[in-house]
């Protein structure tokens, strides 16, 4: 996740096949979503992990918040 001040930007990338260095970029699917920051927003953007079974997430911020 890339988060800005007015918006998140989300990407989960999901493996179709064991990974091989050869077929790396074809194996993986990747979906980008860019959701805002306010309570309903960000309740979009849970949801939207829970239903792509996602339970680890990376975050990406230059300032505080």
């Amino acid at each position: 996740m890339d988060v800005h001040k007015d918006s998140v930007v989300a990407c989960i990338l999901k493996t179709r096949e064991p990974i091989t260095i050869a077929r790396k970029r074809e194996a993986v699917d990747k979906g980008i979503w860019v959701f805002g920051t306010f309570p309903d927003d960000l309740a979009q953007l849970r949801t939207w992990l829970e239903a792509e079974s996602c339970h680890h997430v990376a975050m990406e911020s230059t300032r505080v918040y």
